[in-house]
């Protein structure tokens, strides 16, 4: 049994290096404001009004202290964004990642999530408002900042 088992495990992560793995979704207009990993044929994605420009900052583990930035993207005039993030083992490995989306003229999203599989995507919906708020990586890295003397 193992003889099968193995092959096709290294046939596996051999297929997985050979495309980079890319973080895919879309951003739309709607309420409330959130982020989160849908199937690929979701309707959400195609059938709300897409939102270009929108900046997209992605995060490894990003409710810990080994918190670090994964990855940008800005999405496009279709709203669809691709994001490589820059994490060893990405598509393979679970990674815990969290993303934050900001336009002008709109409440900023943010979702924690692992990165999704290959045939998931990440529906990022943002309503017109002002950014009233800190992000939490705002926050974590102010927190950060203060404990980093008493580290050492």
């Amino acid at each position: 049994m193992s003889r099968v088992l193995l092959p096709l495990l290294i046939a596996q992560l051999l297929a997985a290096g050979c495309s980079p793995y890319a973080l895919r979704g879309r951003v739309v207009e709607g309420a409330p404001a959130g982020v989160e990993v849908v199937r690929a044929d979701d309707p959400r994605l195609v059938s709300r009004p897409p939102l270009p420009e929108v900046r997209l900052a992605l995060a490894e583990n990003p409710q810990r202290l080994n918190r670090r930035d994964a990855g940008n993207a800005v999405s496009g005039p279709d709203g669809w964004f691709e994001l490589r993030p820059d994490v060893a083992g990405a598509g393979v490995l679970r990674i815990d990642a969290g993303l934050e989306a900001r336009r002008q003229g709109f409440a900023p999203a943010v979702g924690f999530f692992p990165l999704p599989g290959r045939g998931k995507r990440v529906l990022v919906t943002m309503p017109v408002g002002r950014d009233r708020s800190a992000s939490p990586t705002d926050f974590l890295d102010e927190t950060l900042r203060q404990a980093r003397p008493y580290l050492d």
